[in-house]
């Protein structure tokens, strides 16, 4: 099989031997690619996100070539797509294109595409929340672009699996709305009051925190052990 990885908005970490301000533009590059949430159509009579649509188009040629050339050599293999944040975003986009994707699997994924996106989007696919993660409830809106202005609504593809406030898994989307939701909006608040009074070195809040891929690998590490 083939696990095809798309990696997600790279952070600059200093002390690990790369130079800072490559690391910095790097960053900043990835920070564009989510800013630019105007919804464009896809080619398929459907809308998504243009920084996501854009980012991947850099690298897809070369990317189904190579998968192309490993389906070629054994052809009865199963291709299957992951990522997490913007590398989600990207896996999600690379399975509508590459017809012989058989799965898809993303953590902390932002929104991808408008309501026609979603509900054409094949099976197989499951959305990973860990807790109040803010990543995975934006954009939802953006307008849309070239020829029209007005907002489209974005909507989230998959079968969401939501681990909850315990770090227990749950399917669906109703656990995430009783112990998320009211939590979202106070959580914003304590962040715009507290972000004059702290440094930017503290912990921030859940919504955030919930975000870090080691958090998501801890929990679904810690759910699978208690199944075995």
């Amino acid at each position: 099989f083939v696990i095809v990885a798309f990696r997600g908005t790279q952070v600059p970490k200093l002390g690990e031997g790369q130079d800072p301000l490559d690391l910095l533009k790097h960053s900043l590059r990835d920070i564009y690619t989510d800013a630019k949430f105007a919804l464009v159509d896809a080619g398929q009579g459907y809308f998504v996100h243009r920084g996501f649509n854009d980012a991947l188009d850099e690298v897809w040629s070369a990317v189904s070539k190579h998968l192309d050339d490993l389906r070629d050599e054994k052809p009865n293999r199963k291709f299957w797509f992951t990522g997490h944040s913007l590398g989600a975003a990207l896996a999600t986009l690379a399975v509508d294109r590459y017809e012989h994707a058989d799965g898809l699997y993303t953590f902390g994924s932002p929104l991808v595409g408008g309501r026609k996106f979603s509900s054409q989007f094949r099976p197989g696919t499951f959305r990973i929340v860990n807790h109040n993660d803010i990543v995975t409830r934006v954009p939802p809106i953006g307008p849309y672009k070239p020829h029209r202005f007005l907002p489209g609504v974005y909507s989230h593809v998959g079968q969401q699996v939501y681990i909850d406030r315990n770090h227990e898994i749950r399917m669906g989307a109703w656990n995430r709305f009783l112990q998320g939701t009211r939590r979202f909006v106070p959580g914003m608040f304590a962040a715009v009051r507290d972000s004059g009074r702290k440094s930017l070195l503290n912990a921030p809040g859940d919504f955030l925190l919930d975000h870090t891929p080691l958090y998501y690998a801890l929990h679904i590490w810690n759910n699978y052990a208690a199944d075995q």
